[in-house]
């Protein structure tokens, strides 16, 4: 048998036993037994609200209260920020001014003539919400996409949808 010193002896818990003992499974089962207990002392589980309430009151505390001081320095402060605010709040009406000019020359000028068609058919087929196909009395089959219109494709969130609503047409 070797002799080793007292501080390298092997404790009877090992660093992974503790650990073992925290583990999902053990916190679980006393989480369970905990709620058995009150179930059958109280005749009914109030520990898991009661947790969660507290854990709100603790959140919304407030945890210091600041006193500003008073005085010609604080009036002065505040006047400059009025000030800086009645500046920011006109720049932001001037720029919106001019933003909403900028929108409605854009809408008034269209920027390319978009060609006109005339055809006439039956819709062979939806792809999705803004793309079908047409067939025309020469049979043949024009692909049309919906100018405009911007919906999800197949296989995204709500493509069904938007191809069903186009169906319906």
């Amino acid at each position: 048998m070797v002799n080793l010193p007292p501080m390298a002896r092997i404790l009877p818990f090992s660093r992974s036993r503790r650990w073992r003992l925290l583990s999902s499974r053990t916190l679980l089962m006393l989480f369970i037994l905990g709620s058995v207990w009150q179930y059958l002392v109280q005749g009914n589980v109030t520990w898991v609200t009661q947790s969660l309430r507290w854990m709100d009151q603790t959140l919304h505390q407030p945890t210091a209260t600041l006193d500003l001081p008073s005085g010609k320095l604080v009036q002065s402060a505040q006047a400059s920020l009025d000030s800086a605010l009645a500046s920011t709040r006109d720049s932001l009406s001037d720029l919106q001014v001019s933003a909403a000019g900028m929108v409605d020359q854009a809408i008034d000028t269209p920027t390319q003539s978009v060609p006109q068609y005339h055809l006439s058919g039956t819709v062979v087929r939806i792809a999705d919400g803004d793309t079908l196909t047409l067939l025309d009395a020469s049979n043949t089959q024009h692909k049309i996409r919906l100018h405009g219109i911007d919906t999800p494709e197949r296989g995204q969130p709500f493509g069904n949808a938007a191809r069903e609503a186009l169906e319906s047409f």
